[in-house]
């Protein structure tokens, strides 16, 4: 299961508020304010879970995925044992569906690719300094998961990230045509070394494309995404958060990422707490 992470912790000169554990930390999405994995965690203790006052009531779940198959499990460590779980296809999972290649003995090895035909981007959102016994943190139900199933995930593979290389195919958006198909431009894969000062002050992971062009685009999508990463950074979790969130999502709600890199970056009110900051005009 490829993955991806944020591992950013909040300045200590940010005014917070009141921090109770079932809060997630930075960097959970604004749109998730509740800690699903304490709230599953803390359920394993005892007398923290509810119990079943009719164990044997006909309970039903319409889907086996990971939301269905999550739910069917929480309701029998209730008590519940009369649970049902209704399936269109043959299969389990949901959107998520990874098919393994085997070898020519028929063997799964972990040498082998894995095809994934559904979801293949799992965010953990993974807090700054994270529980030791838990590396993706406990800052989503997803990580929660992981770790309790030891579920086996790898990174995603991010083009122009520390993974892998990544391969361009460019023909205007048509794809191969004619006898004379484009070439593949290689972008060769960062390391820990690939860094640029951002509009914190800070280094940032940079590794640019290529080509001047789609090195124009990486460039003003870089110094887009350092600044208002920063600028969440300095207002998460804060008494003027909820506000500049929703600010922030109805001005760039509207704007595709096509009217991004072709405006030019400008100072704006949209990123007021981010000294030197910048956003799209």
């Amino acid at each position: 299961m490829p993955y991806t992470t944020h591992n950013i912790g909040l300045p200590a000169n940010a005014s917070r508020l009141g921090r109770t554990p079932f809060r997630p930390a930075y960097p959970n999405p604004p749109d998730f304010p509740f800690n699903y994995c304490h709230f599953l965690e803390q359920a394993t203790k005892p007398g923290a879970i509810a119990k079943a006052t009719n164990p044997s009531r006909k309970i039903a779940i319409i889907g086996a995925g990971a939301a269905g198959l999550l739910a069917a499990r929480e309701l029998y460590r209730c008590g519940f044992n009369n649970i049902r779980i209704y399936e269109a296809s043959d299969r389990i999972g949901g959107r998520l569906w990874s098919i393994p290649v085997r070898n020519s003995s028929n063997e799964l090895t972990q040498e082998h690719t894995t095809f994934e035909m559904g979801a293949m981007r799992m965010p953990f959102f993974t807090e700054k300094n994270p529980p030791r016994d838990k590396p993706l943190g406990t800052n989503s139900i997803l990580a929660y998961l992981v770790h309790e199933f030891k579920i086996k995930y790898q990174p995603f593979p991010d083009p122009g990230g520390d993974v892998a290389d990544t391969g361009i195919y460019i023909n205007d958006g048509r794809g191969p045509t004619g006898d004379n198909p484009p070439g593949l431009l290689m972008w060769p894969k960062g390391t820990g070394k690939n860094t640029k000062i951002g509009a914190d002050g800070k280094e940032h992971y940079y590794n640019p494309p290529p080509t001047s062009n789609l090195r124009a685009v990486y460039d003003k999508w870089w110094a887009f995404q350092t600044a208002v990463s920063y600028w969440a950074l300095e207002t998460f979790d804060t008494d003027g958060w909820p506000a500049q969130w929703s600010s922030f999502a109805d001005y760039y709600g509207e704007r595709s990422f096509g009217q991004l890199v072709y405006s030019p970056l400008t100072a704006r009110r949209i990123l007021p707490r981010v000294s030197g900051g910048v956003a799209w005009e």
